[in-house]
């Protein structure tokens, strides 16, 4: 599927929107990098707690706050999904 990649700015929190608008389910698993290479799961976190899948119409809010210069990539891995990312202010 689709891959959306961002880095991360010092001290910025990044709300990301994702809104299934298809009748099929869509999933979307997130990855956190830091120099090219893909932290461990005990930074990131397990693929189920990065991981969202909605069905027909649904939408989710995730707040991001990680370390400045880490990358985020999210994989659709299934489905379509409209996903917005933007800046978070405090």
């Amino acid at each position: 599927g689709d891959r959306i990649t961002f880095k991360v700015p010092v001290g910025e929190r990044y709300r990301i929107i994702l809104k299934n608008k298809t009748a099929e389910p869509a999933k979307i698993v997130r990855i956190f990098m830091k120099d090219g290479k893909e932290l461990s799961e005990d930074k990131q976190g397990p693929a189920s707690f990065r991981t969202t899948r909605l069905y027909k119409e649904e939408s989710r809010s995730v707040l991001y706050i990680g370390d400045a210069g880490n990358d985020v990539i999210i994989n659709v891995h299934e489905g379509k999904m409209h996903i917005e990312v933007f800046e978070e202010k405090r």
